[in-house]
């Protein structure tokens, strides 16, 4: 499952122009005052992210050898695209949804089905367990065919939501928390209804 912060996104939307128009990397201190951030350690810890992610790498140890990696979305992927923003999300109850669905703009690399992609909204501390916050986004694929190891949005006793990664062994369905202290749910196939695939999460906070 991916995850990018809209403020993640922004940065490395900031470094992509700067290389393309200086043929250099910005500095951590032209990126501090782009963004108006308070101190460099700011900068320096939102770098590391984006290293860590596999979308920034530096040979030098200088913020001007900051370099995209080979597999970084191209300019047409990176635009934002708009997404229907159907409701709110809290473990164990049914998903609340909006009278007339509102729209939510999400960097287009992260969807690859856009006709059967929308958005829910976290309500609550219920998942947190799956590391997931009140307020952030999901990005959601609506396909009921699962790869071993996605996280699947679905439905037990055809009510209780839950969100967990999901693989299939045999004529049984394990379902794996997020959290390594949960041990896996076991349950046959029929037993679950799988509503989507969470393809990524937009966090409300760095």
């Amino acid at each position: 499952m991916k995850s990018l912060t809209k403020k993640q996104y922004e940065l490395l939307s900031y470094i992509k122009t700067y290389l393309q128009t200086h043929h250099y990397a910005p500095s951590y201190r032209e990126i501090m005052q782009h963004f108006s951030f308070s101190s460099l350690g700011t900068v320096y810890k939102y770098i590391t992210i984006l290293k860590s992610k596999g979308l920034l790498e530096s040979k030098k140890k200088s913020s001007r050898s900051l370099s995209l990696l080979h597999d970084y979305p191209t300019k047409k992927n990176f635009s934002s695209l708009s997404l229907p923003f159907i409701g709110y999300i809290s473990a164990g109850e049914p998903i609340e949804t909006f009278p007339r669905s509102l729209s939510f703009e999400v960097p287009s690399s992260l969807v690859t089905m856009p006709e059967a992609t929308y958005i829910l909204k976290v309500r609550g501390d219920s998942l947190v367990e799956e590391l997931l916050a009140d307020g952030d986004y999901l990005v959601v694929e609506a396909r009921q065919e699962v790869q071993a190891g996605e996280t699947v949005l679905a439905l037990l006793n055809q009510n209780d939501v839950i969100i967990k990664k999901y693989f299939l062994e045999d004529v049984y369905v394990r379902l794996v928390s997020r959290s390594l202290h949960n041990h896996p749910v076991i349950l046959r196939e029929e037993d679950i209804m799988v509503q989507g695939v969470v393809v990524a999460v937009i966090r409300k906070n760095f």
